[in-house]
């Protein structure tokens, strides 16, 4: 299928992307959990433009995120789209919903990249730069660190299955 976005085309795969998504098995950290609560009701306009892409707003690839006192901020949420761009530059637009968030879609062969599990051909779309309040029943921990080895470790297991 052909999504055309200000004079940007993109050739997509909704099905595949679709089927990626519910294969993916999502991470389990407070803070993705804080995000995966909220982000549909927060950011509504951002989750209408990726479902047209077949994508989930609450099933990232990769969430890079840093508590600011009682407050998280999402530094970069990342999807995976199976298709292409057809353009050579990448896509990138703010979108005030809510708050102003940065979206990028981009080519994977463009320099940018981020953890995934996709196997077909794929391009990126990044959320960058907004905040959340913790909304989830359990309190926030000050000065909480993920685990960033863990993470790779489950990443590179997964790929070798």
């Amino acid at each position: 299928m052909l999504i055309e976005k200000e004079g940007y085309t993109f050739s997509v795969d909704i099905e595949k992307t679709k089927e990626y998504y519910d294969n993916l098995e999502l991470c389990n950290c407070d803070y993705c959990l804080n995000f995966y609560a909220q982000a549909g009701r927060q950011l509504p306009q951002i989750a209408a433009f990726l479902e047209e892409f077949g994508v989930d707003i609450e099933r990232p690839d990769a969430v890079e995120s840093v508590q600011l006192d009682d407050k998280i901020e999402y530094i970069s949420v990342y999807y995976s789209v199976c298709g292409k761009i057809t353009d050579q530059n990448d896509y990138v637009r703010e979108i005030n919903d809510k708050q102003p968030v940065k979206v990028s879609v981009f080519n994977v062969n463009s320099g940018n990249y981020f953890l995934n599990l996709q196997e077909n051909e794929y391009f990126g779309i990044s959320l960058r730069g907004f905040c959340f309040d913790w909304v989830l029943d359990k309190p926030l921990q000050k000065n909480s660190k993920r685990n960033i080895i863990k993470t790779v470790k489950q990443f590179f297991n997964k790929k070798g299955d």
